[in-house]
């Protein structure tokens, strides 16, 4: 990908994408375009006030139990869910 361009190579892939955005049919492309606008658009801010009060207890309760070591290796975690399944 060249480092910068023109004003006319910008207009034409602005026109390109706009063209490629209005054909999609993928949800969970536009969403994931969606938020990569929105992450441009939006004031940021702190992520943990973007979060809901479950969500954040959540969170928390994770953080607890990581604490009291009441942890698993992900290679435990895969081998008892296939087991299991």
């Amino acid at each position: 990908m060249k480092p910068s361009m023109t004003k006319t190579e910008e207009q034409n892939t602005k026109e390109v994408l706009v063209d490629w955005i209005n054909h999609l049919h993928n949800p969970k492309l536009i969403q994931l375009l969606n938020s990569i606008r929105l992450s441009e658009t939006e004031v940021q801010s702190d992520w943990w006030e973007a979060l809901s009060e479950p969500e954040k207890k959540n969170i928390e309760l994770g953080l607890l139990d990581h604490q009291d070591d009441k942890v698993m290796s992900s290679s435990v975690f895969w081998k008892n869910l296939t087991s299991n399944g």
